[in-house]
């Protein structure tokens, strides 16, 4: 009926059911039941409720999986306004618009403004959480990732290695959650033409990824890819074919 459509509790349904639509690749439906969601919070709360931060979040999320950066952008700069008036300018969750504008801003190619939101975003955690938090550490490498792409190789290598100091501490040097960053090390040294250390650190994340998801998975084939084209750059073609 009318009425259940206009009822909160139909506003979460959709937003469950975007979600779901969202993990099995379905982006424009999810984009349809989130905007209906949003527009029953909004009937039944007001433009400026708190939770219609995490339902324009979410859409803006689906928005970036379907390249429509301008959208996306729009739903969470009009999360990070709900927050900010509702939180102020340092709660946690504005750390996470911050870091989402971000995102977006690196999808249109715009890395200086990728940055300067990534750093809000540090700055915010390192308060909220202290100095040896996995939210800090996650940032430092996103840090480290930005100035990579801005070819600022020292940089990126000093937000890095910070970030994956606080996770070694927290979790041990075999944990799976290290992979990724090892990974980026050795795209950076790569960058910079230091190819010994590149592959020190392509096979440091091979390890934990075959010990963590076995042989055959995408991200050990990525491992193996990247450790192929640092010997194929040294013109050990003879190595490169046993990868």
């Amino acid at each position: 009926s009318s009425d259940l459509e206009k009822h909160p509790d139909t506003a979460v349904s959709y937003n469950k059911l975007a979600w779901v639509l969202c993990c099995e690749g379905k982006y424009f439906e999810a984009i349809k039941y989130y905007k209906k969601s949003i527009n029953i919070m909004t009937l039944c709360y007001g433009p400026e409720h708190p939770n219609l931060a995490i339902e324009y979040s979410d859409l803006g999320s689906a928005y970036v999986e379907v390249e429509n950066y301008d959208e996306s952008m729009k739903c969470h700069q009009k999360a990070l306004e709900i927050r900010e008036k509702h939180y102020g300018p340092n709660h946690i969750k504005i750390a996470w618009s911050y870091n989402a504008i971000g995102i977006v801003y690196g999808k249109k190619g715009n890395y200086e403004l990728k940055l300067e939101n990534f750093k809000k975003s540090h700055k915010i955690r390192k308060n909220w959480f202290g100095k040896d938090h996995e939210q800090v550490a996650d940032t430092y490498c996103n840090l480290g990732s930005v100035y990579d792409d801005l070819g600022l190789y020292k940089k990126a290598l000093e937000k890095l290695e910070k970030g994956i100091k606080i996770k070694e501490r927290l979790y041990g040097k075999t944990h799976s959650r290290l992979a990724n960053n090892y990974n980026t090390l050795g795209v950076i040294y790569r960058n910079q033409g230091k190819l010994n250390e590149a592959i020190a650190f392509y096979n440091k994340a091979l390890a934990i990824r075959e010990e963590t998801y076995g042989k055959l998975n995408i991200d050990v084939a990525d491992s193996y890819g990247n450790i192929s084209l640092v010997f194929l750059e040294i013109a050990a073609y003879d190595i490169a074919e046993r990868y």
